[in-house]
C-alpha cells in the first residue's frame, strides 16, 4: 500500500515540477517578451538546483571511474528543449551510464527527504529564515532532480537485460520473492515516513503552481 502511495506521489510531484516551469516560463515571457532572456532568467531562478543536478552526475561519475570533464552552467535552447546545464562524461557501458544518468534523482530524494525529516523534527515555525531557507530546498530540489531523456539514454538497453536475465532465472527455476520483502515491517515504515516527508513538497508545489495559474489567467 505505502509503495504505491510512494511511486504515485513521485509520478505526482515529476507532473507538477513541469506544470510548474511551464507556467513560471509563460509568466515570466509575459513580462520581457524575449524567449532568450526567459530562458535566462529561468536558469537563474533554478541555477542552486542545476548545480546540484550536474554535481550528482559528475560525482556518481567519478564514483564509477568514468572520466569526466568541465560542467557548464550556461543554458540552451535546442529546438523546443531547454538545457539548463551539461556536465561532460565520457561514454560508458549502459550500467554505469544508467546510474550516471539517475544520480541527481537519488542525490535530490536524499537531500528532500532530509530537508522534510529536519523540518518535521527541528521545526521552528517563528523562525522565518529556517523556513523560507526550507521551502527553498523544497522548490529547488523537488524540481530539478528528475532524469532528463539525455540522462535516461542507459535505461532501455538496462531494462532488457535485466528482463532477459529475469526471465531466464525464472525458466531455471530460479524464484525470487521481491513482494515479500517489500512487505516486511522494516520496508513499510521506510515507505510510510518517505510517503509522508514528501507530502511536504506536494502540498507546497501544488500551491505554488495553483498562485502561477491564478496569475497567468
Amino acid at each position: 500500500m505505502f509503495i504505491f502511495i510512494f511511486l504515485s506521489e513521485l509520478f505526482a510531484l515529476y507532473l507538477l515540477s513541469r506544470s510548474l516551469t511551464k507556467e513560471l516560463s509563460h509568466l515570466l515571457h509575459k513580462f520581457t517578451r524575449n524567449k532568450k532572456i526567459t530562458v535566462y532568467l529561468l536558469a537563474f531562478l533554478f541555477l542552486p538546483g542545476t548545480i546540484i543536478h550536474e554535481l550528482s552526475h559528475h560525482l556518481m561519475a567519478e564514483l564509477l571511474f568514468v572520466r569526466t570533464g568541465r560542467i557548464h552552467l550556461i543554458p540552451e535552447i535546442i529546438g523546443s528543449e531547454i538545457k539548463m546545464g551539461q556536465a561532460e562524461i565520457e561514454k560508458t557501458d549502459f550500467v554505469r551510464r544508467f546510474l550516471i544518468g539517475v544520480a541527481p534523482f537519488i542525490v535530490g530524494n536524499i537531500i528532500l527527504f532530509s530537508a522534510v525529516y529536519a523540518s518535521i523534527h527541528y521545526f521552528y515555525a517563528d523562525n522565518k529564515v529556517f523556513v523560507l531557507f526550507l521551502l527553498y530546498i523544497l522548490f529547488q530540489t523537488g524540481n530539478t532532480m528528475f532524469a532528463s531523456k539525455k540522462d535516461m539514454e542507459g535505461a532501455l538497453v538496462l531494462i532488457v537485460v535485466l528482463a532477459c536475465i529475469g526471465i531466464a532465472l525464472y525458466l531455471i527455476g530460479f524464484r525470487v520473492n521481491i513482494y515479500e520483502y517489500l512487505t516486511t515491517p522494516f520496508m513499510i515504515t521506510i515507505f510510510k515516513k518517505v510517503s509522508l516527508y514528501l507530502t511536504v513538497p506536494l502540498i507546497f508545489d501544488g500551491l505554488l503552481l495553483l498562485l502561477l495559474k491564478i496569475i497567468n489567467r
